[in-house]
């Protein structure tokens, strides 16, 4: 399975974005029966002017099961959806507790 999280930071201890769209960046946590095997953070190319359907296919170009963010627009939201991939909203809490908060064992 694989995760992405619209984050603030580049690292675990960073927040989740308030906004998918507007997120700085991107964790992609690879998850195998339940333990996180690998992250990979990129950049979000597209912060300050997106057109639609492009971040949505970015997270579809990356193989993407789920995506976890504080706020989505409604949009974006129904492009994931159709293309299969699960929309998670938590609060702006910490990567590394939203990612727990799905089950998965960072250990």
């Amino acid at each position: 399975m694989k995760i992405a999280i619209a984050s603030l930071g580049q690292d675990l201890n960073s927040k989740v974005s308030p906004h998918f769209g507007r997120a700085p960046y991107f964790i992609f946590a690879e998850i195998e029966n339940n333990v996180l095997k690998k992250i990979e953070i990129k950049k979000n190319l597209f912060i300050t002017s997106h057109e639609y359907g492009v971040i949505p296919g970015q997270m579809i170009d990356n193989n993407v099961d789920l995506v976890i963010c504080a706020g989505i627009g409604e949009r974006a939201q129904n492009h994931l959806e159709r293309a299969g991939i699960r929309v998670c909203k938590v609060p702006i809490i910490s990567v590394k507790d939203a990612l727990e908060q799905q089950g998965v064992d960072l250990k």
